[in-house]
């Protein structure tokens, strides 16, 4: 059965007014159209929201459907994707369509601010945003289509933030929730499940504190809707121009269901090439690349960028094995320019990976620069019109043209160019960023003049007021701007947080982080700061639920699951502990601090081996690290004690033979980092006594002796220590000389006698030797008390002798 093609942006004739108009991008004609035809009742004196709410009122499900989507898209197209639109005088807007006249502008960007974050104050035509989100909010809520509108606008709305707003993506969640028996039960295209799930996948990797398990599993729905075939996988290849060996290289073989259901569309976009004088483009595969090049429709391209988003956001961020990881994707998508949208959110992506490496940083630079560009540019023949930008706009994450240009700029900082970026921060009026980068070059008086200026003409601006509270340190202007905001600008109340942290005033700064994560709970590091001071106050509950939203937001934030450990200790909550640090050692792999919290906590729990393994861990990192005071704690010699008593006494009970050879590893691997220490040797001997290897025993007592055995003696302590360490000597040749030898094999049972060979035949003249050199070196310690002990030691092995 033939199916209809499939359009992603839901434009089905039947439901809108003017749906030829709508369909070939005369957004501004619908929107005249409809409201010069509409006569809400308000007066001159309503407010914005008033307006909005009267006209979506006056309006007809399909007109109201019209008025969202060509407002909607109108404002996409001026602000993320071009091209440049020619739309009316504001006389004739005022006069057709007062309601998105210019005198509008700083209502609509108040309408559309949100958890504490303003709204972007130089994006173009904000009202049309504002009368999208309006009409899909008051009425028709209860219908699919509108709220999949509802849902796209709120997307939308996200990119004028400054931080994401949990308000807005729950907003948007739930209104494609309420959309799913559209995307389910519409027998037109079976595709549309799929856009659906992308649409979804979408918003869930837009923010790292939800379960990025639940975007893969919209990702996978939706592939499996569309057919598509994927595979990651290793092909001989070659990337430069002089290899001579080919290698393995990393690729994404894709390939569509046979069935197209969309025609291709040429991107025209301008690609810029690498031109290096080593780099190839791109690998030179060997062998059948047929899966590896063939064209791919263009949801299943935009399905490849969503699994490099979630490849992204589930691994170690400036990390070159996750980039090797990602760019596979990249690749797969830009061989097929099919669309402009899905094209240069590739090369987007592309820029961003290039950024990090010296050889391709200024390509992306300047690729960044060309998409910023094709923006603002007037449409010619060659270009790609609205329609074509605009059709899977919803499918991928477009950045707005304002947050790209940011980008550029960040790039152009990052090579060094600050003049440049400078230049680009003020056009877009990014204070915030032009102040870094005045700070940067150490020009702080010329920051504090820069916001100064703008605060003449923007005296209640809350961002400049908390800015100029971080150029003078001075709390105030973050107290006036919370003021000024009417107590919503969170981002005020995190600085004085900050501030009072940084002195030492834990109970300021927990009041204060505590009205900011109120307004906007999305800041990893405000909760992080906020339970570090709870910590200081002894607020445990405060500070468990801190940490614990700190890891929720990432998983791989490993001082987060020590910090959030260290209070589950203090609440008496020691299985927490110990599961919340076991979670942190996945994470930071090498921190040793955290290896020994979970030594100690697991032995406490009576993990003991869970224990032994920890503190293998703690000696391996300690060892190897490049502080000698950090080495020279290496090993704990009373946990190690404690693991070699607890394991031997269980391994008597029941004989559990890899038990006791982890156990030996262990202790070999604590005198290898320790071989100076005369505990490890102590604790070593005690190991090797229990098991009754005699032999071994008096080794490591022999070694524990020349720990604190030397040539001179300086003071009455060093000899006090070298003959208490002389008399463990004795004591031991004493007690184990004589004894007959069991089997070597240290991974057997406890020893038994099996020979007649003893542990050491002169055990008696090996002491006698230890204790008259002894005597020689302490001579000039005559007349005190270790030397008299020294003395009746002497007399004691001589009676061995005879």
């Amino acid at each position: 059965m033939a199916t209809t093609p499939l359009d992603p942006l839901l434009l089905d004739a039947s439901a809108y007014a003017h749906a030829d108009l709508l369909a070939t991008a005369y957004y501004w004609e619908v929107l005249q159209a409809v409201m010069v035809t509409t006569n809400p009742t308000t007066s001159n004196e309503s407010s914005l929201p008033e307006k909005l709410a009267a006209l979506a009122a006056s309006l007809s499900a399909r007109d109201t459907l019209a008025l969202v989507a060509a407002s909607l898209l109108l404002f996409l197209q001026l602000n993320t994707t071009g091209p440049a639109a020619a739309l009316p005088t504001d006389d004739e807007i005022v006069r057709d369509c007062a309601i998105l006249g210019p005198d509008h502008h700083a209502a609509a960007l108040d309408y559309l601010s949100a958890d504490g974050e303003p709204a972007y104050h130089l994006a173009r035509r904000p009202a049309l945003l504002a009368l999208a989100v309006a009409l899909t909010t008051t009425e028709n809520t209860e219908s699919p289509l509108l709220a999949w509108w509802h849902a796209r606008a709120q997307r939308v709305r996200m990119t004028l933030l400054d931080a994401v707003a949990p308000s807005l993506r729950e907003s948007a969640l739930s209104a494609l929730a309420r959309a799913e028996s559209l995307a389910t039960t519409t027998p037109k295209s079976r595709d549309l499940a799929a856009v659906w799930h992308l649409e979804r996948a979408a918003i869930v990797l837009g923010a790292n504190d939800l379960d990025q398990a639940l975007a893969l599993a919209d990702l996978d729905a939706a592939r499996t809707v569309t057919g598509l075939e994927v595979e990651v996988t290793g092909v001989l290849g070659k990337r430069t121009k002089f290899q001579e060996t080919s290698l393995t290289q990393l690729v994404v073989m894709a390939e569509s269901r046979s069935e197209p259901l969309e025609a291709v569309e040429d991107a025209r976009v301008d690609t810029l090439l690498l031109n290096d004088d080593t780099i190839l483009e791109k690998p030179a595969l060997e062998g059948d690349t047929h899966r590896a090049t063939v064209n791919l429709r263009i949801i299943d391209q935009c399905l490849l960028l969503g699994y490099f988003q979630h490849l992204k956001n589930t691994n170690p961020a400036n990390n070159e094995m996750t980039d090797e990881q990602m760019m596979p994707y990249i690749r797969r998508v830009l061989e097929n320019p099919n669309n402009w949208t899905v094209h240069s959110v590739a090369l987007l992506q592309r820029s961003r990976l290039e950024a990090k490496r010296s050889r391709t940083v200024e390509r992306g630079a300047l690729q960044m620069q060309t998409l910023v560009d094709q923006i603002d540019a007037v449409t010619l023949d060659t270009d790609a019109p609205a329609h074509q930008r605009l059709r899977w706009i919803f499918a991928v994450d477009v950045p707005p043209r304002w947050a790209l240009e940011r980008e550029v700029a960040d790039a152009w900082l990052a090579l060094g160019m600050a003049r440049t970026a400078l230049d680009m921060y003020e056009r877009l009026e990014m204070w915030d960023k032009a102040v870094v980068c005045h700070m940067l070059t150490e020009r702080a008086d010329k920051a504090e003049e820069l916001v100064v200026k703008q605060l003449k003409t923007a005296p209640q601006s809350p961002k400049l007021l908390a800015l100029l509270g971080d150029i003078r340190g001075d709390p105030s202007f973050y107290t006036d701007a919370w003021a000024a905001s009417g107590n919503r600008y969170a981002r005020a109340q995190r600085s004085l947080g900050s501030y009072h942290f940084k002195r030492g005033s834990y109970p300021e700064a927990v009041a204060a982080y505590q009205l900011a994560l109120a307004i906007n709970p999305m800041f990893e590091d405000a909760w992080f700061v906020y339970g570090c001071a709870a910590l200081h106050t002894s607020q445990w509950e405060v500070a468990a639920t801190a940490f614990s939203r700190c890891t929720a937001m990432d998983l791989t934030n490993g001082e987060a699951w020590n910090n959030l450990a260290s209070v589950y200790v203090r609440m008496g909550k020691k299985e927490q502990a110990y599961s919340a640090l076991m979670q942190g050692v996945k994470h930071k792999h090498d921190s040793w601090r955290m290896w020994t919290n979970a030594m100690a906590i697991a032995a406490d729990l009576g993990k003991l081996d869970e224990a032994l393994l920890a503190l293998s861990r703690v000696v391996a990192i300690r060892a190897a690290h490049a502080s000698a005071d950090v080495r020279a704690g290496a090993v704990d010699v009373e946990m190690l004690n404690r693991l070699v008593t607890l394991f031997l006494i269980l391994h008597l009970e029941k004989p559990i033979p890899d038990r006791i050879v982890r156990v030996a590893h262990v202790v070999t691997q604590c005198t290898n980092a320790a071989p100076a220490s005369h505990d490890v040797w102590m604790a070593a001997a005690q190991f090797h006594t229990k098991r009754r290897d005699y032999r071994r025993a008096l080794d490591a007592h022999v070694r524990a002796f020349r720990c604190v055995a030397r040539e001179s003696y300086e003071d009455e302590a060093q000899v006090r220590a070298v003959v208490d360490a002389a008399s463990e000597l004795c004591d031991a040749y004493f007690n184990f000389g004589d004894q007959r030898m069991g089997r070597a094999d240290i991974d057997d049972e406890v020893a038994e006698p099996t020979s007649r060979e003893v542990a050491c035949e002169d055990w008696a003249y090996q002491a006698k030797l230890v204790v008259r050199g002894l005597l020689g070196r302490v001579k000039d310690f005559e007349d005190t008390p270790p030397h008299d002990s020294l003395r009746e030691l002497f007399e004691k092995v001589k009676e061995w002798s005879r």
